[in-house]
């Protein structure tokens, strides 16, 4: 791992998923490869992820292929391969909270997908920011989801470190989707997740492109139109 022990705000990209449905369409280094107008699909996520936070944690498998990323971005690998996403996100989690003398633990940590290069930065901010102030019924939530396309997005959402324990839990109880760890936890204590409409999303994406990700062979072709029209920005 080469990680920058920088700390305040900070994000976590899930790069350790396959893809499944893309073989034989990717170059070497899977999908996060993909070269979108001169830069490649992670280094897009990353981009966007860094007007956001001030410190990038990307979560691979072991051995996977990265495009070359900025020295300050922290790479770990998966401590349980093929665990999913809550696996990768427990290590993210893991390498957030383990910032240098005197500094200062995240109180927020922006999650998302390696392969949704559109995510917009001011809704990471405000989803970040739903977790910052402390709540007055008590224990503040845990996790702010966005619900869109009529789905919880797990793989765009913020969570507080003190998630860590839940995550761990529930993969140890053998189960490992992160849509039933928030069901999980909105059933113990509703207060523990806050679940954001499409209806707030929209001022800051009103395409929801935030949540385009990169599953088929049309997404690419999508994803390929979008930036060859927009160029290099």
């Amino acid at each position: 791992s080469r990680c920058s022990m920088r700390p305040a705000s900070c994000g976590i990209v899930l790069a350790g998923g396959e893809s499944r449905r893309l073989t034989g369409h990717l170059p070497p280094g899977g999908k996060l490869a993909v070269r979108l107008a001169g830069r490649t699909v992670l280094e897009r996520v990353c981009q966007r992820l860094a007007e956001a936070v001030e410190r990038i944690i990307v979560v691979a498998a072991p051995g996977q292929m990265l495009p070359v990323l900025p020295d300050a971005i922290c790479v770990v690998r998966d401590s349980r391969p093929g665990g999913g996403p809550l696996a990768g996100l427990a290590d993210g989690l893991r390498a957030a909270a383990a910032v240098g003398p005197g500094a200062t633990a995240p109180l927020a940590v922006a999650v998302v997908a390696g392969d949704v290069p559109l995510v917009h930065p001011a809704l990471l901010e405000w989803l970040c920011g739903l977790l910052d102030p402390p709540s007055p019924t008590g224990e503040p939530p845990l996790w702010v989801v966005p619900r869109a396309g009529g789905h919880l997005q797990v793989l765009v959402s913020a969570v507080r470190p003190g998630l860590l324990p839940a995550v761990e839990s529930y993969l140890a109880s053998g189960r490992r989707d992160p849509r039933g760890l928030v069901e999980r936890l909105m059933t113990s204590d509703p207060r523990q997740v806050i679940v954001v409409p499409e209806a707030e999303i929209a001022p800051f994406d009103p395409q929801m492109d935030s949540f385009r990700d990169l599953d088929t062979p049309e997404d690419l072709e999508w994803m390929g139109a979008f930036f060859a029209r927009r160029g290099q920005r």
